[in-house]
């Protein structure tokens, strides 16, 4: 049997028309004559519009996801899996009542299967989260974040095995993967804090700085799937964000 080699492309065509193209190392289905000798053949593709917010960074749009069977890819017209072989379109999630356009998804989904979106919940404000099975495009639940007058346009959100993790708006919260339970939440240390924050799918990091709180400068890790398993540095400048990766805001006192 030949050596397979597969690869995925998004590419932009025209006026924000792009694809899915799925490559492989037999030649035998290549659709035309006219490409360099070195390209790969191009197996199919499907049209994929453009949108405001693609390259806004590495957790947002144009994403794509895998499943044993799929692809699973998200733009201007929502989350939509395809079979990796023969290119048809197996689902598209359901955009949760109230919800606008997807803004962003989360890099990867859990080894389960499951994958977070965040969906416009209005004013541009990327705030709406959706948790989704990768395998059938199940919505598991919705929750809207959208709170207070900013807007949120970067959202992080991370998936593991037990909780979504998220850093929307004023939101800075772990949920249960089965029904969106809250597990934990991020509180200030005092009334006057920065607060960084850094999350992947298995460590939360938080740089604070508070000018009414002891110690004034502290930077925390704690473990998102075994709560016991954490530690804090106190004293020390560097934000949760220069961890991992994170955004820097003040942070209201619940």
């Amino acid at each position: 049997m030949p050596l397979i080699l597969a690869i995925v492309m998004v590419v932009l065509i025209g006026a924000g028309v792009g694809g899915y193209f799925l490559f492989t190392a037999d030649d035998s289905t290549a659709p035309g004559s006219d490409r360099p000798a070195n390209a790969m053949p191009r197996l199919w593709e499907a049209p994929s519009p453009a949108s405001d917010r693609e390259g806004q960074g590495e957790n947002n749009l144009r994403s794509m996801w895998f499943n044993n069977d799929d692809i699973v890819f998200g733009d201007a017209q929502g989350v939509r899996a395809y079979n990796r072989k023969t290119g048809k379109k197996q689902w598209t999630a359901k955009t949760p009542k109230g919800a606008g356009e997807v803004c962003a998804m989360s890099k990867e989904p859990s080894e389960d299967g499951v994958g977070a979106v965040v969906f416009d919940a209005g004013g541009d404000d990327c705030s709406f989260l959706s948790v989704i099975d990768t395998d059938t495009g199940r919505t598991l639940w919705s929750k809207n974040l959208k709170g207070g007058s900013s807007t949120e346009d970067s959202p992080q959100m991370v998936v593991n095995s037990k909780v979504v993790a998220v850093a929307i708006g004023q939101t800075y919260a772990g949920f249960t993967i089965t029904g969106g339970a809250k597990v934990w939440e991020l509180t200030a240390r005092g009334h006057d804090c920065t607060t960084t924050v850094g999350l992947s799918p298995q460590y939360r990091a938080v740089g604070s700085d508070c000018s009414d709180a002891k110690p004034k400068k502290q930077l925390a890790l704690q473990d998102l799937e075994y709560s016991g398993i954490h530690s804090t540095v106190t004293g020390d400048g560097r934000g949760g964000g220069g961890v991992i990766f994170g955004r820097a805001r003040p942070l209201t006192h619940w």
